[in-house]
């Protein structure tokens, strides 16, 4: 088997899975990418780092190598990766007007959840996208301003942007399937 059949639309999922495992077993790493020191990387390192390799690290590897590859297959890895970023800035720059220094990958996992709904067809907000707004992202809206611990307010900016960014792919790719359309003068 070739190496570059290996990685074939899960470039992203990769480094993300690899970057946050070694990130997060290096206490030297760690305590460097997070947002408690005051680097300008770490609020896109911040969403790499995990309090440790346990059940919460597991249960968001499993959704990004769940659906990372789909995403990536999909959007194609530049898209993927800017929708990524955009999505890890809002969270960092929230968490840092609200003096919470989040860590983890939850907003990803998050965006990517409700991306997903867009990646099947071009035709809009689904039924299964429904579902997961209301099971999922009210529930973190109305937990937002609760201190648990867990990230709610990254979960909800997380899924918000992924709608955001499934709507603005499909409207892009409707537009661009529109200018196809128009006879050349």
């Amino acid at each position: 088997m070739k190496i570059s059949n290996f990685f074939k639309n899960e470039i992203i999922t990769a480094v993300l899975i690899i970057s946050s495992f070694i990130i997060t077993a290096v206490p030297s790493l760690k305590s460097a990418c997070t947002m408690t020191s005051n680097f300008s990387w770490t609020w896109i390192t911040t969403t790499l780092v995990h309090a440790d390799i346990s059940s919460h690290w597991m249960s968001n590897i499993f959704i990004i190598a769940l659906l990372g590859p789909v995403i990536e297959r999909r959007y194609g890895i530049i898209r993927t990766v800017i929708m990524i970023i955009l999505t890890t800035l809002a969270t960092s720059y929230v968490g840092s007007l609200r003096n919470v220094a989040g860590i983890g990958m939850s907003d990803i996992c998050f965006m990517f959840i409700l991306l997903h709904c867009f990646c099947k067809e071009n035709t809009g907000i689904s039924f299964t996208c429904i579902v997961l707004i209301l099971l999922k992202l009210i529930p973190e809206l109305s937990n937002i301003n609760v201190n648990d611990g867990i990230g709610h307010g990254a979960h909800f900016i997380g899924g918000v942007l992924g709608l955001v960014f499934g709507l603005l792919n499909n409207k892009l790719e409707k537009m661009a399937e529109e200018a196809e359309r128009q006879p050349d003068l």
